[in-house]
């Protein structure tokens, strides 16, 4: 069994610099803080982990990186991978959506109704993979390629809205720019002693953000 690891004492300037973090509006800058803090209380990485939602390998990695860098360990790295690993390449990726034109019996399948998970077993008999992806793959595939199909139809068209999809990061969550504002809006938003109505929780949400408030989207037509 490994040892438990801990933070390294702190200098003034390095105590200063995380509780300045707390306050941070980046959410790397935020979730490091938090962790380190945990940390000098002597929590263990695992309960620092449960209690922040994150992996036990990245309090080991904030905690690491604290002891070799100090204050640079609040700096963001860069979320890009090194190298992207696409599970269909553009042609398989057209082939996978004609997929969803056909029936499960056109596949020797006694069964009419089209599953992510069918999907992803068809598609990889038929060759489009060259091993056995993840029905999330799949799904994180069919969902990109409608939303450039999508855009790509307002752009031309004129009309409509365009998207823009702000997808987590894999293995960083808290990297997304939105996560402290919705950590801390939940906060302030929440109500211990009861469950909020609807009108209650939308006129919070309003006044925390001080956002003019606007009627609610709609749309007319016909999703399905």
């Amino acid at each position: 069994m490994q040892p438990p690891v801990f933070v390294r004492d702190l200098s003034t300037e390095e105590r200063q610099a995380l509780t300045d973090g707390l306050r941070s509006p980046a959410a790397f800058v935020l979730r490091r803080s938090q962790i380190l803090f945990a940390g000098v209380r002597g929590e263990r990485a695992p309960c620092i982990a449960q209690e922040l939602g994150c992996s036990d390998q990245a309090v080991l990695n904030a905690i690491a990186a604290c002891g070799t860098t100090g204050c640079a360990v609040l700096t963001p790295g860069s979320p890009v991978a090194h190298t992207l690993h696409r599970a269909f390449d553009d042609a398989a990726d057209a082939r996978l959506t004609a997929l969803l034109l056909r029936s499960p019996r056109d596949f020797d399948l006694p069964i009419s109704l089209c599953t992510l998970a069918l999907l992803t077993e068809v598609g990889f008999q038929e060759g489009l993979t060259s091993e056995r992806v993840s029905a999330e793959r799949v799904r994180a595939t069919l969902v990109r390629r409608w939303l450039r199909a999508h855009n790509r139809a307002v752009k031309q068209d004129g009309t409509g809205v365009r998207f823009v999809a702000c997808f987590l990061p894999s293995s960083c969550p808290w990297l997304n720019p939105i996560e402290p504002h919705w950590m801390h809006g939940k906060r302030l938003v929440a109500e211990p002693a009861r469950l909020l109505t609807a009108e209650e929780l939308e006129a919070r949400v309003w006044a925390t953000f001080q956002a003019p408030r606007h009627d609610h989207l709609t749309d007319t037509k016909d999703l399905a």
